[in-house]
């Protein structure tokens, strides 16, 4: 019996909705707020899988571990360099779509949604977004 309780609840902890439990995931579109209503791990690809709308027919996503950003101004070698190291990021490239626009890339996957939240509230920076990979219903 013991067992079943040491099984059991931590995995009703874990079925359960986010919001039950305090901290809602979320990441930002520009200036909207997205929720994300749904966080599960696929065994058979190995990654957790995100869905942003309530329903079942809502595509399931995978974060690959990038950030985009658009800086406010242009940014200098050496603010780069500082910006790395403050968000412990690594710059992947330049994008060639404008100014200030570039792909950096968090340590992992899971860690990216948070660094990307991060970085949206930085002063220097227009936006900030995960990228994520959509692999269908």
């Amino acid at each position: 019996m013991a067992w079943a309780v040491r099984f059991l609840i931590p995995l009703l902890f874990y079925l359960l909705p986010f919001s039950i439990f305090g901290e809602q995931l979320y990441w930002y579109d520009d200036d909207r707020k997205v929720l994300i209503h749904e966080r599960s791990y696929d065994a058979t690809l190995g990654i957790y899988v995100y869905r942003f709308g309530s329903s079942s027919d809502a595509p399931r996503r995978q974060l690959t571990g990038d950030i985009i950003v658009k800086f406010s101004g242009i940014q200098s070698a050496d603010s780069l360099a500082d910006f790395q190291a403050r968000y412990s990021v690594t710059l992947v490239k330049n994008l060639p779509v404008g100014t200030g626009y570039y792909i950096f890339s968090a340590i992992d996957r899971e860690t990216s949604l948070d660094i990307a939240n991060q970085i949206y509230r930085d002063d220097e920076v227009q936006f900030a977004y995960p990228d994520w990979l959509t692999l269908g219903r």
